[in-house]
């Protein structure tokens, strides 16, 4: 599959109190770390948010409509997007590994697929690491224009039959939220 990968980083990372995407984990920053698993993944990797600062490590694509969550980090890298798919993960999953991106983008592969997301082992989505189909953008602008923000109630009203659920552990899945969660790192 051709994806271009893309990493949420424009959070307010107000539970942390510090900006997320510049703390350390394992020896590098969370950001330096999910832009190197993306590019390992599918070969690039750009920064979704309105982070110029970050610019040095990737190109930045920038929300269209602002304050309006990681929703619209995936319509900006969507729009963006010059591959059929884009593949996303948040700056804030340092779990996550390049064969799980790889294995969300042989699940997306499929006659009228529209998206293939993580789920944990209850059933409960974690759309900010998913692969989604670049036709997208248009409807999620639309839900965007409408006021929607969740982009979990979003991608199952929109994809509907087309979506593959795709169960990992909660160790690929957990955040770094708070300072306490930075306690194991890496």
């Amino acid at each position: 599959m051709k994806a271009d990968g893309f990493v949420l980083a424009g959070g307010a990372s107000s539970r942390m109190g510090q900006d997320k995407a510049v703390m350390e984990w394992g020896g590098m920053t969370l950001v330096e770390r999910a832009v190197g698993v993306m590019r390992e993944a599918c070969g690039s990797a750009s920064i979704c948010g309105d982070r110029e600062d970050l610019a040095w490590l990737a190109h930045v694509v920038e929300d269209e409509v602002k304050g309006a969550g990681p929703l619209a980090g995936i319509h900006a890298g969507l729009r963006a997007c010059g591959a059929e798919w884009g593949v996303f993960v948040a700056v804030d999953m340092p779990g996550v590994e390049a064969e799980h991106l790889r294995r969300l983008m042989e699940r997306a592969e499929g006659e009228g697929l529209m998206a293939s997301v993580a789920v944990d082992a209850v059933g409960r989505m974690h759309p900010l690491l998913g692969v989604y189909r670049r036709d997208l953008a248009e409807v999620l602008g639309r839900e965007l224009a409408a006021g929607e923000r969740a982009v979990w109630r979003v991608v199952e009203r929109v994809c509907g039959v087309g979506l593959v659920r795709v169960e990992f552990e909660d160790a690929v899945l957990r955040n770094v939220n708070t300072p306490e969660d930075l306690g194991g790192a890496g």
